[in-house]
Order: C-alpha cells, then sequence, then structure tokens
C-alpha cells in the first residue's frame, strides 16, 4: 500500500468562526490533497465526528475572552473521542500564554493533542494522521481475509453494503468482491457493462478441480472508479446444473491466495453456495432491516446456520433502514434478540443511493463525507480486530 495516498485521502473537519480564516485553511489543506470539511461551531463538529470516518479535527484559535469556554470543549471532544487527533492553531501572539495552554485546561498530555501556528499545520497534520490505527493490512501468507455478507431476506440491500464495505477496504489493499450466487446477479445491472464479461458461471463451468489462478484473473472485472477493487459478477443467465459448491470453495481458495481481501455478497436463501463459502469465510455479516420481521428472519437464519456448525467465529450483523422508520427497531435489542454483536447501522438516504447508481459507483466513492459513506466507514473500522485474529478456514 502506498502510504501517502492513503494519508492524503484522509478527512479533516475544521472548525473555526472566521470566514477568512476558513478560507485560507482550506486552501492549505486542499493543497496538500486532504478533503476538508469546515464547520463554524463544536455542536456542528461534534455531530459530524459521531458520524465516523473523520481523521483529524483542526481548530483555529485567537486570543479572546472565550478561550476558557473553547478550551473546555475541546478537551471534552478529545474525552469523548479517545483516538481521534486534534491540531489547535494559535496565533504567533496569544496574550502571553503559551502554546500548551490548552492542555493545561483538561485536555490530556496523550499526544493526539497539538496546538501549533498555522506554518506547522501540515506536518502536523501528517504525523497525526499516521499514527492513528488504519485498516491493517493482513500479512500475504496466502491466506487473504474473506467476508461474506448475506441478507436476513431479501432485498434488504446486502449487496449495497457488500460494495461500499469492499470500496473502503480497496484502499487498503487489492481486494475482490465476489457475487457468489448460482441465480441471476445484480452487480453487472448496477454497473451497467455494455460488453459480454465472464462470470462466476464461466468459472463454475471450468470444473471445480481445473480452476486456476488465471482462470480468476480472466473473470475478474477492473472497477476504474475504485481504486484497487475488482469484480466478480455473478451468472447473467438463469441457474446452470453445476457443482457450485465445490466450485465456490476453489473460486474462494484461489481468490484468497491473490489479494489481501475477498468481500463475497451471499444469496440470501440457505443453499450449498452458502454452506461452501461459510466453511470458507473468516468473517460473516448478516445484513437485515430493523424492523420486527426482518429481525425474525435473521433469527431464524442465524439459527440455521448454528444447527449446522456453519457460523464463522466472527459473526454479527448489520441494521440497514433503506427507508425512515416510525419506530425503528433499537441496536440493543437487535443484539440480545440475534445473540450477536451489531457491527453498525446504515442510515436511510435514498436520493443518495439513487445518485451513486446513476454514477454507477458506491456512495463512499460518490461522496465520502456524507452521513451514508462515514456509516459505512464505521462498519470498516470495526473489523480489523476480529481480521488480525481470525483463525485460517481454508486447508
Amino acid at each position: 500500500m502506498n502510504l501517502m495516498t492513503d494519508l492524503t485521502s484522509a478527512l479533516i473537519v475544521v472548525v473555526t468562526d472566521n470566514s477568512s480564516h476558513r478560507e485560507r485553511l482550506r486552501g492549505i489543506l486542499t493543497a496538500a490533497r486532504y478533503r476538508v470539511l469546515l464547520v463554524s461551531d463544536f455542536e456542528t463538529a461534534e455531530a459530524r465526528i459521531a458520524g465516523g470516518g473523520v481523521d483529524l479535527v483542526v481548530m483555529r484559535l485567537s486570543p479572546g475572552p472565550q478561550k476558557r469556554p473553547v478550551l473546555e470543549s475541546i478537551a471534552s471532544l478529545e474525552k469523548r473521542h479517545a483516538e481521534l487527533p486534534i491540531v489547535v492553531l494559535c496565533d504567533r501572539e496569544s496574550n502571553g500564554e503559551p502554546p500548551g495552554l490548552a492542555i493545561t485546561h483538561g485536555a490530556s498530555n496523550s499526544g493526539r493533542l497539538r496546538v501549533v501556528q498555522e506554518a506547522d499545520l501540515i506536518p502536523t497534520a501528517r504525523a497525526l494522521i499516521e499514527r492513528r490505527p488504519l485498516l491493517n493490512q493482513p500479512e500475504r501468507n496466502g491466506s487473504a481475509s474473506i467476508i461474506s455478507l448475506q441478507g436476513a431476506k431479501g432485498g434488504v440491500g446486502a449487496s449495497t453494503v457488500a460494495l461500499n464495505l469492499a470500496a473502503l477496504l480497496a484502499r487498503q489493499g487489492q481486494t475482490i468482491l465476489a457475487e457468489l450466487r448460482p441465480g441471476l446477479g445484480t452487480l453487472a445491472s448496477y454497473f451497467r457493462l455494455r460488453r459480454k464479461i465472464r462470470t462466476i458461471e464461466d468459472l463454475a463451468a471450468t470444473g471445480a478441480d481445473r480452476i486456476q489462478a488465471a482462470d480468476l484473473e480472466d473473470c475478474l472485472w477492473p472497477c476504474h472508479e475504485i481504486p484497487g477493487l475488482r469484480i466478480l459478477f455473478g451468472p447473467c443467465s438463469l441457474e446452470r446444473d453445476l457443482d457450485w459448491a465445490a466450485s465456490i470453495s476453489q473460486i474462494l481458495r484461489t481468490a484468497a491466495g491473490t489479494v489481501d481481501y475477498v468481500v463475497a455478497d451471499l444469496p440470501h436463501y440457505f443453499s450449498g453456495v452458502n454452506r461452501a463459502a461459510l466453511r470458507a469465510t473468516d468473517y460473516f455479516l448478516l445484513v437485515l432491516e430493523r424492523d420486527p420481521l426482518c429481525l425474525q428472519a435473521g433469527k431464524l437464519m442465524l439459527g440455521a446456520l448454528e444447527s449446522e456448525n456453519l457460523l464463522p467465529h466472527s459473526t454479527a450483523a448489520v441494521g440497514v433502514s433503506r427507508v425512515p422508520l416510525a419506530a425503528p427497531v433499537g441496536l440493543p435489542e437487535m443484539e440480545q434478540e440475534l445473540n450477536v454483536p451489531v457491527l453498525g447501522s446504515v442510515p436511510p438516504d435514498p436520493d443518495l443511493c439513487l445518485r451513486a447508481y446513476q454514477a454507477q459507483t458506491a456512495v463512499v466513492a460518490l461522496d465520502p463525507e456524507s452521513i451514508l459513506a462515514a456509516s459505512y466507514a464505521r462498519l470498516a473500522e470495526a473489523l480489523p480486530a476480529a481480521l488480525r485474529a481470525r483463525r485460517p478456514r481454508l486447508a
């Protein structure tokens, strides 16, 4: 991974109520290829930070009688977001107060908060962002991380979650998004491909014992809008009578040896394909809508998988709201009913989803600063510990 590319894609929230400061800081940071979100107050900044996906906060302070409340807000922000680095910019002349004043007003001396002059902003930002725990690439030991997603029932948006998660992982390493299903796929329609492509059906027709890395490479479609991501599309025709289960096992085994991450989009129904994929999966995400009916469907699905000893050692759920619900099921209730962690919740934004479809790309690539993209970023950020601790399942 090119570390510099990763660092300069970071999102920085700039807090200042001075318009001249705002535009100057925007110019400095965007020239260094950072993404910038400008806000004028702490409340707005806190709401955006809570949405996830923020890598650094920059605050522009000037000497004045309101400094102490501002510094108390900084200390509170640092306390609530333990891993988020903060840079406070001060004027050269600060009425005789030392640059370290913020620390004496309650901010911890952890190295995550820096009080610097504007000239030192970029090197300080680079140093703090580089220290942040990034989504570590797995060690290339011949077995990539395999993350499988399945809907609790049809139409919950599992393919959309899989696409956005794969797009985020592609920033950290080479990623394959595999549409593992014997029936008609949907991703080819999403990207509106105008030429005939080789799909998972062509691989399965080759015969499981004959699928090699070169055969897989020939069927991968590079997503030019999302560097690092290639897609293995599902069939473009009705299901054929092939040994799908054996083919899925070999495809995953082959893919795991060639890239850093494999994201598998599984059918929502219980099948031999799911069984084969789950036996090779490191991390399983069940995608369900936050309504009582879908919750019960998810509970039944997890029970069926557990009864056959198919649940991977790392299993979690993702709550999705495709449209605003009057009374969505709470995340604690979902965890209690499903008896697995709820890794995150995806809020409704049908207009943004439509724009992403029209642009033939993922939401996280089209509008990375949106609340919807931030929810996917939180989902990706929650995976590293599980991926590092995974048990190899491919023999």
